[in-house]
């Protein structure tokens, strides 16, 4: 698994645990929060047509443990 995604999955792991240990927030919103912050900060460099298609790609990816990263290969 390439570097970037041990990154994110630590980034929400801690985004999860602060919303759990707080009594003001929940996984439910902090899954939303980071979601619409990734989605904002994507929409910058990509199409809309793009992430309709990165979006669709992810859906259909549900349950598929691993991520292939492939870079100029």
């Amino acid at each position: 698994m390439a570097g970037e995604y041990q990154v994110a999955q630590k980034a929400v792991e801690q985004a999860m645990e602060e919303a759990n240990a707080s009594t003001k927030m929940s996984e439910d919103a902090m899954c939303l929060a980071l979601f619409s912050e990734l989605v904002g900060r994507m929409a910058k460099t990509n199409s809309k047509q793009q992430m309709t298609d990165l979006l669709h790609f992810q859906l259909e990816s549900l349950g598929n443990d691993e991520h292939v990263i492939t870079r100029g290969c």
